[in-house]
């Protein structure tokens, strides 16, 4: 048998900590998305700032147009780290060296998930990150003439107990409303179990999803796009 990647350990996890037999119970497979995401979408190519051409797939296409919209939040899970699953014992936020941190695919992976906002002429609002070393650093790498907004709402809640991990989402989903109705989008990088938590679907490392807040008071929000930029 061949041993789990990543991912796969950490749908286990989450299914584990949920109680749950089924990837569907907790939107692993993904929250449905608007029609323009599943099924609007096709391979197009548009022009870049620097006069080149930008082939984009169906999930860039709706991506970049969800974010057009504007009222949208970007929720992107940091870039690839070291090898492990959460942190060692004793970590501490003010030390980056304690803690897991991205390795040097990560930081190159941020890099391009930069240049894809740039080379489609996205500039977010603001950028906003869990103060976990690895986001700071996936946020500062991908948009360096932005100021990183360190915010508690998006730090991890792995190994929380579960009223925090609520309370936080809770606190991301109310500035998402007030959010909605705003010109632009914002990008906030946070943790696997945070994008879950929030929006309910599963991302990958590097991987993000496009939330708008829904129309109702406390309706979940809507999943726009997902996918992973700069591949």
């Amino acid at each position: 048998m061949q041993p789990m990647s990543f991912v796969e350990e950490s749908r286990r996890w989450l299914l584990q900590r949920a109680g749950l037999s089924g990837a569907a119970s907790l939107g692993l497979m993904g929250a449905p998305l608007a029609p323009a995401a599943a099924m609007g979408a096709t391979t197009a190519a548009t022009s870049a700032g620097d006069g080149a051409s930008v082939v984009e797939g169906p999930a860039d296409v709706a991506a970049a147009a969800a974010l057009r919209s504007g009222g949208a939040v970007v929720l992107l899970r940091h870039a690839r780290t070291e090898a492990g699953i959460g942190d060692p014992p004793g970590f501490d936020l003010s030390i980056c060296s304690s803690q897991r941190q991205l390795d040097a695919q990560g930081r190159a992976q941020s890099e391009r998930i930069g240049a894809w906002f740039a080379r489609r002429a996205l500039e977010p609002a603001a950028v906003r990150s869990s103060q976990w070393c690895r986001c700071l650093d996936t946020a500062s790498l991908a948009f360096p003439a932005r100021g990183v907004q360190p915010w508690e709402p998006l730090n991890s809640t792995f190994a929380d107990r579960a009223d925090r991990s609520a309370r936080q989402a809770a606190d991301a989903r109310r500035a998402l409303a007030q959010w909605r109705t705003r010109p632009g989008f914002e990008v906030w990088v946070t943790h696997m179990v945070n994008v879950q938590a929030i929006a309910g679907v599963f991302v990958a490392m590097g991987e993000a999803v496009v939330v708008k807040a829904a129309p109702e008071p406390g309706g979940a929000p809507r999943v726009l796009a997902q996918w992973r930029p700069g591949g």
